[in-house]
This record gives C-alpha cells, structure tokens and sequence, in this order.
C-alpha cells in the first residue's frame, strides 16, 4: 500500500518537475558538494504515508553516492541487506528509482574569469549520447525566464553558444562584461526528466594593472634590464612581456616570449628562480611607458606585474667645472658626490656619453690604479682624480661617475686644459726677478758717473773744513 501511495505522489511530483528546468539541491552538505536533488524529490518530504521510509531510503543512498570511498558498493549492498527484512523487493526498486531520478551530474565547479568590457568563455563538457541533446546556458534558479541562450539559437544579446560534438564540449561566449555579468551560471543538458547542470562561476575584473610599479631608468642608445619576479608554483609556466596596461590584450600583444626565439630588440632569459629578465637594446626616448610583465596560467587569469621605463637624453650635465694644466706635469680632478654614496663605485671616463661610462672607464675605485691614472677617495663626499704627464691630447670632457643600484649612475661633469710648455716657460719667465745684462760702455758709463758722484762729495767736504777754520 505505501509504495502505491508514493509511486502516485512520484508520478505528479514528477509530472510536475518536467514543466520546469531548475538545477537540483542538496538538503544539507556531503563530500560531492555540487551533487544536487530536483523540486520533485523535495515535493517527496510532503507525502504523508510514505515521508518517513521514502526519507530515510533517500538520505542513506544520497550518502552512498556522495561517498568517495572504496566501500561504495559493500556500503549498498549492506544498506539493502537491511531494508530488504522490512520492504518488499518491488518497494525497494521503485524508492531506488526515485532516488536514481533525484541525482544529477556530481561535476566541479567550474570558474570562469573575464575582464570587464571584454568576453568571457563558459565552456560545459557533457556525456556521451547527449551530443544531438539541447544545451543551454541559465542563471539563477533556471527557469524558462532564466534561460540566457539554447543550442538552437546560437546567439542572443549577447551571448553565442557553440556545441562541439566530437568533443562533447558547448561553448557559450559572454560579451561586453560588465560588474552585474558576475556571478553564478547553470550550464544545462535538455533530457526526459531533470536536465543535466553544472555550476559556473563567473569573475568580472577591471581590465587594469596594477597597484604598483617599478620603475627602471636607461640612457638613450645604451641596453636596460628589466627584472620580472614571479611565483614558484609559475617555473614551467610561459612569459612574456607587453607594453600598455591592459592585460586582456597583453599577450596577443607581446614583444617576446620565453617560448619564442628573441628579436634584434628585446630577449627574455628565465632563471627559473624567480625571475625574469627582459633585455632592451638600443633604447630610444619613444621607449619609454608603461610595460606588463606576464605569467601566462593554464586556468584562470594571467599574473602581471607592471613596469615603467623612463629614458633620458644620453649625455651629461648641465654644468662643468674646468681644470687647466701644462703639458709635462701631473693634474688633480676633484669629483664630488653626495654622502648617501659613500660605499658606491666611483670611477671616471671620458667624454659626454652616460650610457658607456662605466664600460669606458679609466681608473675605477675598486681596482689598482694605472701608470698614468689613479683614484684616491677620502670618503669626505669626494674622491680625487690624478693624472700623471698630461699631454695636449688629454684636454677634453670627462665624466666623473659613482655607481648606483638600481638606479642610473650619477655624473658630475669636467673639463681639462692642457696648455703647451713654451707657455709654461714663457709664464714663469715672467713673473721672475729682471736681470739685466751689462755692455762694457755701460760699466764705463756706471763707473764715470760713480767718481762723479764721489768728486762732488769730496768738494763739498773741504769747502766746509775751511769754514770751519776761519771760524
């Protein structure tokens, strides 16, 4: 009597259910999380007779196939063993039947990433005999007001759907993400009975990066290194570089990638460590913005980092200081610096071009010096430049560079003029004591005009002893 009770209520309750397309839901959580039971089988609950035995059959074999275990089947068979001393075989099938109807498609979960303003791909796999089955995609509770798109349509709004047979895989496309778009989707299977559905989960995000960002600096003409971090888990993944900031295009747009040969202007080098270096050569100042370092994943949206690289006219500075020396002897170039550079390299080149300074350099403050260049700091904010036996072709521009990292190099600029030595004799000759050379009628001339002198005084002398006398 009560399983003709319950199979009457089962045909209306199923009866009822055909008329709507809803995805099932559970009555409480189990290891399958997205296993699910259609209205019909809630509708069950309000059976008066049969509420009790047709709930507890139905919650001991919802366990048994929410169960990932080995013992599924010693689970079942036990389970019937002990049904069957109370229930007739008949009873028995009828409330397995129901509970069959009761279960759909146990799949994942299924997450889904778009950029904002750009498309999404929801793509549903499906079993085999249900390739020439209608498909469709649904939100909310799916009813017929729910449904967003069907296989027969094709496309709607903006939506479009695609249904691979072969690979038993429908594809429906979302356009023009906006904020509202995310959320949760329902990927059905038209069947007799409860539809087929898989749970989708749609993330919208601002198609922008990032939060942060490092910025590199370079020299016009010169090469710069642009170091990208990433994450571990991210070693065997590709790389690549874009400029812009936009990553739903970054990667069409690349400039190279770690699985692509490199071009005459930019090579990517992996250390599979951690980091990335892309290597710009030949900069030029229209180089300079915004670029994305990205981290292609296999799910899921891309991992950026942003970079902003700054290029600047390569040459140096504003201001000089000129020093001026004669050929033959030795010249000191004070080179100034600031105290943060205490510890930094210090080095000097020649010329007016930043970018091969370092590369170019004459002396530098960690190595010995040479034969006609030595530097001495005395880590007072400056160190001296001392250049032995300068010739005229020493005269010139020259850089005086302390190393930074990272960071350009500062420079102070100076100028060397290296004078001939006849100047040098001419100049001392000059501001020597005169010395006058004599001629014999010179000395005669001297002499005469001496015993003149003395003749005179000698006159005036006896003119006034015999004045003296008189008196």
């Amino acid at each position: 009597m009560i399983g003709r009770e319950c199979e009457v209520e089962h045909r209306k309750c199923s009866s009822a259910d055909r008329r709507k397309r809803a995805p099932l839901k559970l009555h409480k959580k189990s290891n399958q999380k997205n296993a699910k039971y259609t209205p019909a089988c809630r509708q069950l609950s309000h059976i008066t007779a049969c509420q009790r035995r047709i709930l507890s059959t139905y919650s001991a074999l919802r366990e048994v196939f929410s169960t990932q275990s080995r013992d599924n089947h010693q689970l079942l068979s036990l389970y019937f063993l002990k049904s069957m001393k109370m229930w007739s075989l008949p009873n028995l099938l009828f409330l397995l039947c129901i509970a069959l109807s009761c279960v759909t498609s146990a799949a994942k979960l299924i997450h889904v990433f778009g950029y904002e303003g750009k498309e999404a791909q929801v793509s549903c796999s499906y079993g085999a005999g249900y390739e020439s089955y209608e498909k469709y995609l649904c939100r909310n509770d799916c009813k017929d007001e729910d449904v967003l798109i069907t296989t027969p349509e094709q496309m709607k709004s903006k939506y479009s759907i695609s249904d691979d047979r072969r690979k038993r895989v429908f594809t429906t496309t979302i356009s023009n993400l906006r904020n509202t778009d995310a959320g949760k989707y329902w990927c059905g299977v038209s069947r007799t009975g409860t539809d087929i559905f898989t749970e989708v989960k749609l993330e919208v995000v601002t198609d922008r990066c990032c939060d942060s960002s490092t910025t590199v600096q370079s020299y016009e003409g010169g090469s710069v290194s642009i170091i990208c971090p990433y994450e571990s888990q991210y070693q065997s993944n590709v790389k690549y570089i874009c400029r812009g900031n936009t990553p739903s295009t970054c990667l069409q747009q690349a400039l190279v990638t770690s699985d692509k040969t490199p071009n005459t202007k930019f090579s990517l080098t992996d250390d599979k460590s951690g980091n990335v270096t892309v290597t710009v050569t030949g900069v030029t100042r229209s180089d300079s913005g915004s670029y994305l370092c990205g981290v292609q994943r296999n799910s899921g949206l891309d991992v950026f980092s942003a970079v902003v690289l700054e290029v600047k006219e390569n040459r140096c500075c504003d201001s000089s200081t000129t020093v001026q020396s004669y050929e033959g002897v030795s010249v000191s170039i004070i080179c100034p610096y600031e105290s943060q550079y205490q510890r930094n390299k210090k080095y000097i080149c020649r010329g007016n071009t930043p970018s091969t300074c370092l590369q170019q350099a004459l002396v530098t403050s960690d190595k010995r010096p040479n034969t006609k260049f030595s530097l001495t700091d005395d880590k007072s904010r400056r160190f001296t430049v001392t250049v032995t036996g300068v010739t005229q072709r020493d005269s010139g521009s020259y850089l005086c560079g302390v190393q930074r990292n990272p960071g350009l190099d500062v420079f102070s600029a100076v100028v060397l003029e290296v004078k001939e030595a006849e100047d040098n004799m001419n100049r001392n000759q000059t501001n020597a004591p005169e010395i006058r050379q004599l001629t014999l009628s010179d000395d005669l001339r001297e002499r005469n005009t001496a015993v003149t002198v003395w003749d005179r005084i000698n006159i005036t002398l006896i003119i006034f002893l015999l004045l003296c006398m008189e008196m």
